[in-house]
């Protein structure tokens, strides 16, 4: 029995456990703060931060933005470190997140699924917005 289940954005089928984890996190690092109606605090400022110049100040921001909004967003998911791949001139960016999944956080019980971190790559897609290379 799986212990979190939600929809598929895409298809709309059930996802469970990590996929659903995955496209959570892509959900909140990709929704503006104050965009939501009745939940205006849920999202990041990550797209706030897409047209910034790619110096040392805007990649900080890019790890604090997204550590805040995971840590108060996604309880399956504790985040250890954030960093960049690639960036280029075109505006297009590829990101990794690493963290451990924790499948039952949501219900408080903060034990790991396993002994592995995990990997999130992320790539900005032509609109800016940032979708799971996986």
């Amino acid at each position: 029995m799986p212990d979190s289940a939600g929809m598929d954005r895409i298809t709309g089928r059930i996802i469970t456990d990590w996929k659903h984890v995955m496209q959570s996190i892509e959900d909140i690092l990709t929704t503006r703060v104050l965009t939501r109606v009745m939940r205006r605090p849920y999202g990041s400022s990550w797209p706030k931060l897409i047209d910034a110049p790619m110096n040392e100040q805007t990649l900080l921001l890019f790890y604090v933005t997204a550590a805040e909004a995971l840590d108060q967003w996604e309880p399956r998911f504790e985040l250890i470190e954030v960093y960049f791949l690639d960036a280029n001139a075109d505006g297009v960016a590829a990101l990794r997140l690493v963290g451990n999944y924790l499948p039952r956080g949501h219900k408080g019980d903060r034990t790991p699924a396993n002994d592995n971190t995990l990997v999130i790559d992320l790539v900005q897609n032509a609109q800016g917005a940032f979708r799971s290379a996986a």
